[in-house]
């Protein structure tokens, strides 16, 4: 029985935001998460205009979970960082 290219599963990794229990993610979870191709996110990286940190290990690109979270959904810590608005 063979797979099609669409019924990889590796396909699917960390599409859903209830997926990242991982401290950091690769890259290119990351760009998939953000919806931009490889090389817009690469390239980003390389010219310091990603929105997000990057953790370089050797020759890995890391991005930290949270900061990404945090980019993705505002108020998923559960407004404990809720702006106070002056009267």
């Amino acid at each position: 029985m063979s797979t099609t290219p669409n019924d990889d599963p590796r396909r699917h990794r960390s599409r859903d935001l209830g997926d990242l229990d991982r401290p950091v993610v690769s890259a290119e979870d990351a760009f998939r998460l953000l919806h931009i191709d490889r090389t817009t996110g690469y390239k980003a990286i390389q010219n310091g205009t990603f929105p997000l940190p990057v953790v370089r290990i050797g020759r890995l690109i890391r991005i930290p979970t949270a900061a990404l979270v945090q980019l993705l959904e505002p108020d998923r810590d559960g407004g404990s960082h809720e702006r106070k608005e002056k009267t």
